[in-house]
């Protein structure tokens, strides 16, 4: 299996943007429910944002690392958490 989290489907979410170089603005999925998987790099961290209602005040769930190699597992469980978010 591919670890590069560039491969991660995010079905039913649908995917705005991708980019794997390292910037602020590397991905964003929005999902059904006003929800948004958003991943950055900041001053050398890459930050991983789940959002509610355009609400980036207060994310629902924040994950920081600088570790390139924890984005696959990371963004997979981002996912998973908004899957049952969105799950009736």
């Amino acid at each position: 299996m591919d670890k590069n989290w560039s491969t991660i489907g995010f079905a039913p979410g649908v995917i705005d943007y991708i980019d794997t170089y390292k910037k602020e603005d590397m991905l964003q999925v929005h999902f059904p429910m006003n929800y948004v998987l958003d991943m950055g790099w900041y001053d050398g961290i890459y930050r991983l944002y789940i959002i509610k209602d355009n609400n980036w005040e207060s994310p629902i769930y924040l994950y920081s690392t600088e570790k390139e190699s924890e984005l696959f597992s990371a963004l997979n469980d981002c996912k998973e958490r908004i899957l049952k978010l969105i799950q009736p």
